[in-house]
């Protein structure tokens, strides 16, 4: 039988030189303690990136499907009272939400109406894409970057009875600010 290199019959006779053994073997056990620590927190923190990630991307598309039902059912009340009083009732809209932009694009593409500023100022919309399908099939949807506002925009567009496109779209920047509100959440669960 051999302990740390040497025969049970040399370990009295050696009981002093044993000790640098039993030092050692100390000394490794704290460095797997250390090592397994290290990884331990390592798989932690990635555990906790990963959740953080999938949280983040479900709360993000729960969100989005929200806020393309709110602008859609928006659209339709818009289409209705356009389609009833005329489209007199748009300029009673302006400034009532900033968030949300209302716009009628004729079917030649030129800006009726922008909620969003004067309609004089902005460059032909057949070209867009939400509008085009709107012309084909009655109503599309698109997110995408706005060449005017410089965000990234959700864009409902409906065909109303007078042939005209009305146009809805919402600000996409409170959907990916919810990711970040969910962070401070993400460290509390780490302190923990």
């Amino acid at each position: 039988m051999y302990m740390c290199g040497r025969s049970v019959k040399n370990w009295e006779k050696k009981a002093q030189s044993s000790r640098p053994c039993a030092v050692s073997v100390i000394g490794s056990e704290k460095r797997m303690r250390a090592g397994i620590q290290k990884t331990m927190v390592l798989i932690l923190g990635l555990a906790l990136l990963l959740s953080y990630g999938f949280f983040s991307f479900i709360v993000y598309y729960q969100n989005l499907s929200l806020l393309k039902s709110e602008v859609k059912q928006e659209a339709r009340y818009i289409r209705t009272a356009v389609d009833i009083v005329g489209s007199d009732y748009l300029e009673r809209l302006d400034n009532v939400e900033v968030n949300t932009r209302v716009t009628r694009i004729g079917a030649d593409g030129t800006v009726l109406y922008d909620s969003g500023g004067d309609e004089r100022l902005l460059e032909n919309h057949k070209g867009r894409e939400e509008v085009k399908q709107a012309l084909a099939s009655g109503e599309g949807e698109i997110t995408r970057m706005s060449d005017t506002r410089d965000r990234e925009m959700y864009y409902y567009a409906t065909m109303l009875d007078d042939g005209t496109v009305l146009r809805v779209s919402k600000n996409m920047e409170s959907l990916a600010g919810t990711a970040f509100r969910m962070l401070p959440v993400m460290f509390l669960i780490a302190a923990v």
